[in-house]
């Protein structure tokens, strides 16, 4: 079906071409196209002495456009409607983001590319959303490890099932217990460089937080970590 509506709309816009120029377009030679797909060389020498070779040329040109503007149109009206209907407590970057969008323009974009809407909307998937807004998170891992950090992208595999996730800005937190950790004068979170790439069948819950939750956390065990170090006698 998107193809096909892919043609419709570069068929339209080819009679809407000839009807303000009032000239009389040749129609387009489909066996020509499928010609210059099928790769075979020795046809394809011989599609440039066919006169209407350069007229179907313009039309897939014209085609390649029309698929180009209606998927730039298409993403750019996913991702104003996922700023908008983002929580401001979770995603507070999002609602500056909205507050610059021209709410008309938005409007018209999201008329015009209804119908993708209808066609794709099923295929979208919750991480879709936050490979937009970039939240932070904490990643539970079946072996019991705790992460925490932005949400940067995830990862589809050939077929199209979700196969990893990259976070940045990641912190871990202790296995172990948070008042045994602390006694040893370490802060239970610990911070770590770089971004980590997760598989998916490692991970057994995501967790959306506000962005400072972590950092809070953190300051609270530094001051409990250095109270407890001021408590223990002097050797």
């Amino acid at each position: 079906m998107p193809s096909s509506l892919l043609h419709l709309l570069t068929l339209a816009a080819f009679r809407l071409f000839g009807a303000v120029t009032s000239l009389n377009l040749p129609p387009v030679d489909s066996s020509l196209i499928a010609t210059a797909a099928s790769g075979d060389s020795q046809k394809l020498t011989t599609l440039f002495a066919v006169p209407q070779i350069y007229w179907t040329a313009a039309y897939v040109i014209v085609l390649l456009v029309v698929a180009a503007a209606n998927g730039a149109a298409y993403g750019r009206s996913r991702y104003i409607k996922v700023l908008d209907s983002a929580d401001a407590r979770l995603h507070p970057e999002a609602l500056q983001h909205v507050q610059d969008v021209n709410r008309t323009r938005a409007r018209i974009l999201f008329v015009s590319t209804y119908i993708w809407h209808l066609i794709y909307a099923e295929y979208h998937v919750a991480l879709h959303r936050w490979a937009i807004l970039s939240p932070w998170v904490f990643v539970k891992a079946k072996e019991g490890q705790l992460l925490h950090g932005r949400f940067l992208r995830y990862d589809r595999s050939r077929n199209g099932e979700i196969e990893a996730i990259t976070l940045s800005h990641v912190s871990r937190y202790t296995r172990l217990k948070v008042n045994e950790v602390l006694a040893r004068g370490v802060n239970p979170i610990s911070r770590l460089e770089g971004e980590i790439y997760i598989k998916w069948a490692e991970i057994v819950d995501i967790n959306v937080t506000t962005p400072v939750k972590l950092s809070e956390l953190w300051e609270q065990y530094e001051r409990e970590r250095l109270a407890s170090n001021k408590s223990e006698p002097a050797g």
